[in-house]
């Protein structure tokens, strides 16, 4: 879900990509993590893809997230060890 995922859920709220790790992660038992995980991967999946971080970490509450739109129309970092594109 690197890179992939992100114009799909541009424009959206974190809280609606937490419900979806929530209820279909993993595959063999949905539902079945924790919120923390939950939340980890969340955090995991934003870092991946060089989404900025906070000063605090990601908190479990549904309005918390819901505050926290993807905006991807700002340019992220280049990767090291990957050549920047588009320029």
């Amino acid at each position: 879900m690197i890179g992939e995922f992100v114009r799909d859920w541009a424009g959206t709220s974190l809280d609606m990509l937490f419900t979806k790790i929530s209820v279909t992660m993993p595959l063999n038992r949905q539902g079945a993590l924790s919120a923390q995980v939950n939340t980890d991967i969340l955090a995991f999946l934003l870092q991946a893809n060089n989404f900025p971080s906070g000063t605090e970490e990601l908190g479990l509450g549904d309005d918390l997230l819901r505050g926290i739109r993807f905006d991807v129309s700002r340019p992220s970092l280049p990767v090291a060890g990957k050549p920047k594109t588009g320029r």
